[in-house]
């Protein structure tokens, strides 16, 4: 139990060593945004690396906890955006759906497409910097 203590106290020592000074606002780490799922995925791969080279470890340091602080940041917005852009492939997918269901050819094409677009990334050769 007093390990742990003085672990916290430690991981809260350096965390506290990330903001500029105690005047200013609590500043969380800096996180990487994803714009397109594609990117999100590839943000995912590289961020999943990095934890999972933590989080195998027998013992995770003091270090390695805020490195899994840090590295959260980053994957929480992939996330978001792939679950956004998802959504947004669920509606579009069901239009084109209901466009096909009343022989609407424009509708079908303009919501498959766009269903297209988003989910291309799931399944095409992702290619990561």
């Amino acid at each position: 139990m007093y390990k742990k203590r003085i672990v916290l106290a430690a991981f809260i020592a350096l965390a506290a060593n990330f903001s500029a000074n105690a005047d200013d606002e609590y500043k969380h780490f800096p996180a990487l945004k994803s714009e397109s799922s594609a990117q999100a995925l590839c943000r995912i791969q590289e961020y999943n690396s990095r934890l999972q080279d933590i989080v195998t470890q027998d013992e995770i340091s003091v270090e390695g906890m805020l490195k899994v602080h840090e590295i959260s940041y980053t994957l929480e917005n992939a996330l978001q955006k792939l679950t956004a852009d998802l959504q947004q492939a669920a509606i579009d997918l069901e239009e084109a759906h209901l466009g096909s269901e009343a022989l609407e050819q424009t509708r079908v094409k303009n919501h498959a497409n766009l269903y297209l677009d988003i989910t291309k990334a799931l399944h095409n050769g992702l290619k990561c910097d």
